[in-house]
């Protein structure tokens, strides 16, 4: 979960920069929690090591204080970066927020 509610305008991802299509082809969707009733734009394929993708179709923006990865395909692969462009949610007026969390060790 993450410490205050946004509305999600742009997500970006990079596959993880291994050489071997086990390691970096990724198949999934972003939805705002484990149940996935509420998705987070398109599904979306990472072909390739290091390679950047925009997901589309997010909208006007979700509404949120979780983001669920659900990796339908690739054998040992993984995100290696999301980008989130968001504002948080408060007293009506939306403003920039910045979070970086090192989710690796």
């Amino acid at each position: 979960a993450l410490p205050v509610t946004i509305k999600i305008t742009g997500i970006r991802v990079r596959s993880r920069n291994y050489f071997s299509s086990a390691d970096y082809y990724v198949d999934g969707r972003f939805y705002t929690n484990s149940s996935k009733s509420t998705p987070i734009g398109d599904s979306f394929v990472l072909n390739g090591p290091g390679v950047w993708q925009t997901v589309a179709n997010i909208g006007s923006g979700v509404i949120t204080n979780n983001l669920y990865f659900y990796k339908t395909g690739g054998e040992y692969s993984g995100l290696d970066e999301i980008e989130i462009t968001a504002y948080t949610i408060g007293d009506g007026t939306p403003e920039d927020y910045d979070y970086y969390i090192d989710m690796q060790g």
